[in-house]
């Protein structure tokens, strides 16, 4: 009798241990990834604007530059005619000159000044495709700030820091020189989203790369291994990968 007292309290307890877990998973955000996607660059106006607007900005730097250098001749020039003046009767010149040659004015412009601080460009490459993640809040409590990084396999195509896309500003180091794990995968962490995840609400999180497709390569659809983990500031993560398409080659 004790026995069977003590299994139906033991049973009581499990049920009720369980009830208590289902209650509390009811009161967190679950993060899952419902989509995982490679696609060129050119489907993404925003990105492709950007592009346009950083190539004009080094143009005009350019511009500037070559203005700039052009300057400094031109004043070293002005200061050698001057010190040879100087120094051949200098006083006697000024005094007897209706007209003393103008100092060579500086090419500043206000408007590009103005431009420096607020500049996209980023020093670094262009991505030519883009790794597009959608993030659902499956829970019924709102995700705030979640944080993530992805991994990416492949030895033709890595992931490079692009503003206004989602990978965080320290990974500039990837437009430079991207650095592998042991199992060939590209880290990319991700910049915490700043959207209120409701439940069900969806999230894209972009991600620029390289993709420069081996010449030898004959399959018709190419795939590539995306791992990626998530996770919110209060604990509750997610992790899973997934084999996704990679898309048709194109001209960089």
């Amino acid at each position: 009798m004790v026995t069977v007292i003590a299994s139906v309290i033991a049973a009581v307890a499990a049920v009720w241990s369980l009830i208590v877990q289902l209650r509390q998973a009811s009161r967190r955000p679950r993060i899952v990834v419902t989509g995982v996607q490679i696609v060129h660059r050119e489907s993404d106006r925003e990105v492709v604007d950007t592009i346009r607007e950083i190539k004009s900005e080094r143009k005009e730097h350019e511009q500037y530059r070559r203005k700039e250098e052009a300057y400094e001749r031109a004043l070293k020039e002005w200061e050698n005619r001057q010190q040879k003046r100087k120094g051949s009767s200098w006083e006697g010149y000024v005094a007897g000159s209706a007209f003393i040659e103008p100092k060579p004015l500086h090419p500043a412009s206000l408007l590009y000044a103005g431009r420096l601080g607020s500049s996209l460009d980023h020093g670094g490459y262009f991505p030519n495709v883009i790794i597009r993640i959608t993030l659902k809040n499956a829970g019924k409590v709102v995700a705030q700030n979640v944080g993530g990084t992805v991994y990416v396999q492949g030895s033709h195509i890595y992931p490079v820091y692009f503003p206004g896309l989602d990978v965080d500003d320290e990974e500039r180091a990837f437009a430079d020189e991207a650095t592998k794990d042991d199992q060939g995968f590209y880290r990319a962490k991700l910049i915490p989203t700043s959207e209120d995840l409701l439940h069900n609400d969806e999230v894209v999180l972009r991600i620029g790369a390289i993709y420069r497709p081996r010449s030898k390569e004959n399959t018709d659809q190419p795939k590539m291994k995306v791992k990626y983990s998530f996770i919110t500031p209060s604990g509750f993560g997610y992790t899973d990968e997934k084999q996704v398409i990679l898309p048709e080659p194109r001209g960089t």
